[in-house]
C-alpha cells in the first residue's frame, strides 16, 4: 500500500465539543494489492456507550456496504468487525477509536470516493469524512481479433480490433511486422473510464501488433498468433526425430565399417604386390 496526495475532508453532523473524526491522506495502490483507508476518532473520556462505524462508496447518501455497531464497555476481546474471509472488513477496532477500512485484492471497480461515518449513542451525534482510493493498473490487452462490424467512420470490410484496459487508460498504437508504426492510426473509443477500443482496416494474412501503453507500463499482442501444437503432434514429431536420429546413426556405422573394410582390402593388396615384387627380385639375382 502506498499513500499519495491529500484529498479534502468534509465533516458534517452535530457539533460535539468532546470528540472529533479525522481521515488521513487519500490512498494509492496497484490493482491486486490490499488497501487500508484510515478513519480515526476520539470520543469523550470514559465513554461507554454504543459506537457505530459505517462505510459508504461513491456518495454519502448511498447504503453502507459495511456496518459495525459495538458497545464501548470493554477493551478486551476480538475485533467484532474484522472478517478474514470477506473483501471488506474493519482493519481497526472502534473501541480504540480506529474505524479504518481494509479492502482486499483491490480492482478497478474499487476506485473512487469512500465515506466513513461514526455515530456515538445514536444517529443524532455523528461525524462523517470522505477520502479517495486511487487504484492504478498497468495496461492489459483484453482481446485482439478480426471483426466484420463497422468501426468508427472506416468502411473497410474487415477490421482488426484491440480492446485494452488500465488506469490511467492506455493509449493504443498499431505496429507493422517491421516494427514501424502504421500510418492509419485507426479509430479509438472509450467505453468506460478504464477500457479503450481501437480498430484498423485489416488485410488477409497481414501481421499487425497492438501496443497499449501508459505512464505505468506497456504491453503488446500480435495478430495472427501462432497456435500452440497439440501434444499428439509434438509426440509424432518427437518420434519422427528419434527415428531420424536412429537412421543417421545406422548410416554412420555402415559407412565406418565400409571404410575399415576398404582399408584392410587395400592393405592386403599392397602387401601381396610387395611380396611378389620381392620374389621376382630374388629370382632375378640368383639367375
Amino acid at each position: 500500500m502506498r499513500n499519495g496526495f491529500v484529498f479534502p475532508c468534509v465533516l458534517s453532523g452535530s457539533v460535539s465539543a468532546g470528540w472529533k473524526l479525522t481521515v488521513p491522506p487519500g490512498v494509492r495502490v496497484s490493482r491486486g494489492e490490499d488497501a487500508v483507508l484510515g478513519c480515526f476518532f476520539t470520543p469523550t473520556r470514559d465513554y461507554s456507550g454504543m459506537i457505530k462505524v459505517t462505510w459508504k462508496f461513491i456518495a454519502s447518501n448511498t447504503p453502507p456496504f459495511l456496518d459495525c455497531p459495538v458497545k464501548n464497555d470493554s477493551m478486551h476481546g476480538a475485533n467484532p468487525c474484522a472478517f478474514s474471509d470477506l473483501k471488506h472488513s474493519l482493519k481497526g477496532d472502534p473501541r480504540w477509536g480506529d474505524g479504518s477500512l481494509l479492502i482486499r485484492d483491490v480492482q478497478l471497480t474499487d476506485n473512487g470516493m469512500y465515506f466513513c461515518r461514526v455515530e456515538l449513542d445514536g444517529w443524532k451525534n455523528f461525524k462523517e469524512a470522505k477520502t479517495e482510493l486511487y487504484v492504478g493498473a498497468e495496461p492489459h490487452i483484453l482481446n485482439l481479433s478480426v471483426v466484420e462490424m463497422p468501426c468508427g467512420s472506416d468502411s473497410a470490410p474487415r477490421r482488426l480490433q484491440c480492446q485494452a484496459e488500465g488506469n490511467p487508460p492506455p493509449k493504443i498504437m498499431w505496429l507493422l511486422a517491421s516494427r514501424r508504426m502504421l500510418e492509419n492510426k485507426g479509430e479509438s473509443s472509450q467505453s468506460s473510464p478504464y477500457h479503450v477500443t481501437s480498430c484498423v482496416p485489416y488485410l488477409e494474412e497481414e501481421e499487425l501488433t497492438c501496443r497499449a501503453e501508459s505512464a505505468l507500463n506497456h504491453t503488446e499482442r500480435t495478430y495472427p498468433t501462432r497456435e500452440p501444437q497439440d501434444q499428439s503432434e509434438e509426440s509424432e514429431e518427437s518420434e519422427e526425430s528419434e527415428e531420424s536420429e536412429e537412421s543417421d546413426s545406422l548410416k554412420i556405422s555402415l559407412i565406418v565399417r565400409g571404410v575399415i573394410t576398404l582399408l584392410i582390402l587395400i592393405a592386403g593388396i599392397v602387401f601381396y604386390c610387395l611380396s611378389e615384387l620381392l620374389f621376382l627380385l630374388s629370382a632375378a639375382r640368383f639367375s
